[in-house]
């Protein structure tokens, strides 16, 4: 059987949480507004706090789409790039299911290590993506 989380773990992102990739609607003064105020509570024009949106946008997508296939056939799983997952699937074969339970233990035991060492190899290059996104943007 394959199990799958298809829980969301809701957290309150820093700085950045605006909705959108961060572009000011004109025809909406009052959200112009609480985005002006955002940026000088932050010491920043809109502009750069848009671009800062923009970025922590791009980096949260790159991180949830990130795909980490560990294991085997037998037995094995798959997680985002997140360090809580919030996609998991864990796999077990019948043929996984026969090597008992201490095996299977063991196995996902390897496996969710490997993943978190991937995933965290997956954040860093999100993260560079991002500072990549903003010097390139910044210069434009």
């Amino acid at each position: 059987p394959t199990f799958v989380n298809q829980n969301k773990l809701i957290t309150q992102r820093s700085m950045f949480s605006g909705g959108g990739e961060g572009a000011v609607l004109e025809d909406d003064p009052e959200k112009l507004k609480q985005m002006e105020a955002a940026a000088k509570s932050m010491g920043m024009s809109v502009e750069k706090y848009q671009l800062g949106i923009s970025a922590r946008n791009r980096f949260t997508k790159e991180i949830n789409d990130l795909r980490i296939s560990t294991g085997d056939d037998d037995i094995g799983l798959e997680v985002d790039g997140n360090s809580l997952p919030e996609h998991l699937v864990v796999k077990i074969s019948e043929a996984g299911k026969a090597k008992g339970k201490e095996a299977i233990s063991s196995e996902l035991k390897v496996a969710f290590e490997k993943a978190a060492v991937e995933a965290r190899a997956g954040r860093v290059k999100a993260q560079q993506n991002m500072m990549k996104f903003i010097q390139e943007t910044a210069k434009a």
